[in-house]
């Protein structure tokens, strides 16, 4: 595309970068490019040729370094590139208004015509239109091959460009050398499933979600909490239904009935600035109302969010909406953490979902390290897309040289811990976490049990019930204490979270996330510990950050903003995400946080090491 004039689009040169096959750099020859290339590092025809999972890195990677809002075009290849990387709902996608396919050869259905032979298709067309029909394994609903090209200077030169616009996704084929010209049409767009345009689908999309989750488990099931930290499934499906009500409707309704007024106080977590609330540790105690009464409840909800979604005007209140969502999503999480921990607790170990986590062929390599030169980075949100206010506001750290380890541990590298006396051994243990060992007489990760006529071999609970301990798999369920132990135990330490922050920047690819077709696909679990599984997914990884404001950090007024800011004392710093993470949740600016010695999480580890 370095042929086409961006001025056709409505943009200068300065507002254009070209993607690189090399990645970043300095500045590649500007040959026969229109526009001077400040950004790409000069490439060679080899560098074409990686595998398109490294070039899909590659292309986010110099994505992410963009301001926003950010319009890409290609064709041929790099059609496959972007529509790769864009589909996945990468974070670093995040502010992506649209994607113009041109396609280039007519008779293709590779990138190029074969070897010696010349040829004109539709790449970005007829190959794209044999997956059409697969909307869920694309990411995208729906897909029109031919559709004409939306006018994209008039588009993106409105305000809701970046948020209306999220996510959709157009081509224009080139067979009939059409330029980007006057009179296209709005409804050949399609919409990205991970950011719907309209809040009501939204809504009830993430609504529907947790049902489905809590449709596996009884009644019964669904009243239990096995600890104080555990709250019951029928608690968390009502407490995100008092959110809507109580800071939505109740605010922006007129004429709203609360379901019932004592639901104020029973389905309340921690929002003092609201009222009185019911012990956290008594959740359990709550045989009533039932989990009917809970879905009843839902529906009334239900109903009056969708009668105020035909006006959303009021200052403020689609920001809330979209809080409530990403709010709920969290609880999703909480959900599956919750669960496992009440059924591990049953000495019929029921599972979650029956079956077996699906097989994997894979073994983990030694692992590498990604290097860092160091010096200042910029952290935090960048103000793209929605994001928690403890991700703000972007400051400057200093970093020093450092490397982090390109997969996190596995459960066979912590069993050689635990077979050289890891858990016996106070040299490798802050003073609290040797006190917690002893005192709860910890010897393996939460959920771990020996064998009963075997004690040499291991086996773990888990969301399909019972199974050997895979030593492939990343090492799951183990606190920040176990964590920082086990990175004396190798000689390493645990990365910062800027330094986990920074290379996830760039190295940010892992895809095991919770699905909405979770029932179909079968109990979520970690997957081997491959390289290529990347940052995200599988399990949150510890750093060795304390949770803390950034400087500037302003919680918002109101009861509102005692969502994070009063917790930031005496936990830790986790970032990437889980297999029981909502996919599209998490970002590489996400922050979460627990104390030390909370082992309930899908939590895990990642190294990192000085020069």
């Amino acid at each position: 595309l370095s042929h086409l004039d961006p001025a056709t689009l409505g943009y200068s040169c300065a507002q254009t970068s070209y993607f690189s096959y090399a990645g970043t750099g300095h500045g590649a020859g500007r040959r026969d490019a229109v526009c001077p290339i400040r950004r790409g590092a000069p490439y060679t025809k080899t560098d074409t040729e990686r595998p398109l999972t490294q070039l899909r890195t590659t292309f986010l990677a110099q994505l992410a370094t963009l301001p926003r809002p950010v319009l890409v075009v290609t064709h041929s290849q790099g059609a496959w590139i972007a529509w790769s990387g864009l589909s996945r709902h990468d974070h670093r996608a995040a502010g992506v208004d649209a994607l113009v396919m041109l396609a280039p050869f007519d008779q293709a259905l590779a990138p190029y015509p074969r070897s010696g032979h010349d040829g004109r298709g539709a790449v970005g067309g007829e190959a794209v239109r044999l997956v059409t029909h697969l909307g869920k394994t694309t990411g995208f609903s729906s897909f029109s091959a031919d559709a004409p090209t939306w006018p994209l200077r008039e588009m993106c030169g409105k305000r809701a460009c970046s948020s209306r616009h999220l996510g959709r996704v157009i081509r224009s084929p080139s067979r009939r050398e059409q330029p980007l010209r006057v009179g296209w049409r709005r409804d050949y767009l399609m919409e990205s499933r991970a950011a719907p345009s309209d809040l009501r689908d939204a809504y009830g999309q993430v609504r529907a979600t947790t049902e489905r989750l809590a449709s596996p488990l009884s009644a019964e099931d669904q009243t239990v909490q096995s600890m104080p930290d555990v709250s019951p499934t029928k608690w968390h499906r009502a407490h995100v239904t008092w959110f809507f009500e109580t800071f939505i409707l109740e605010e922006y309704a007129p004429g709203y009935e609360p379901f019932d007024d004592a639901y104020a106080y029973i389905f309340n977590s921690y929002y003092e600035a609201v009222g009185a609330r019911h012990p956290r540790p008594e959740r359990g105690l709550l045989s009533r109302p039932g989990i009917e009464e809970i879905a009843r409840y839902r529906a009334h909800v239900d109903r009056a969010m969708d009668a105020l979604f035909d006006d959303l005007d009021h200052a403020g209140l689609p920001e809330l909406v979209t809080l409530g969502l990403h709010h709920e999503r969290q609880h999703q999480e909480l959900l599956l953490m919750d669960i496992k921990h009440v059924l591990s607790r049953n000495p019929l170990q029921p599972a979650y979902l029956a079956g077996t986590p699906r097989e994997s062929s894979l073994h983990p390599p030694k692992a590498g390290w990604i290097e860092h030169d160091g010096g200042p980075v910029e952290i935090g949100h960048r103000g793209v897309g929605f994001g928690f206010d403890n991700e703000f506001p972007l400051h400057t750290v200093h970093l020093a040289p450092f490397g982090l380890a390109d997969r996190p541990v596995t459960c066979g590298e912590w069993l050689s811990f635990m077979e050289d006396g890891g858990y016996s051994r106070p040299e490798f243990w802050l003073s609290d976490g040797w006190a917690v060992v002893n005192a709860q007489h910890w010897e393996a990760p939460l959920y771990w049990t020996r064998h009963p006529d075997d004690p040499d071999n291991w086996s773990q609970f888990t969301l399909s019930g019972q199974r050997d301990v895979d030593p492939d798999e990343p090492v799951c369920h183990v606190s920040y204490y176990e964590a920082d132990a086990f990175a004396h135990w190798t000689g390493m330490r645990l990365p910062t979270e800027s330094e986990w922050e920074t290379i996830a920047i760039t190295h940010g690819e892992g895809d095991n996330f919770l699905d909405d077709d979770v029932l179909v696909r079968g109990a979520p679990h970690p997957r081997p510990a491959i390289s290529t599984n990347g940052l995200f997914g599988d399990t949150w990884e510890w750093t060795s950050s304390a949770y803390s404001p950034y400087p500037g950090f302003r919680a918002a007024p109101g009861a509102v903003g005692e969502y994070n800011g009063k917790f930031m004392v005496s936990q830790y710093v986790l970032r990437g995400g889980c297999c029981v993470t909502p996919r599209g949740h998490t970002r590489a600016t996400y922050r979460n946080f627990f104390p030390p010695g909370a082992r309930w999480a899908f939590s895990g580890v990642r190294l990192a090491r000085d020069p």
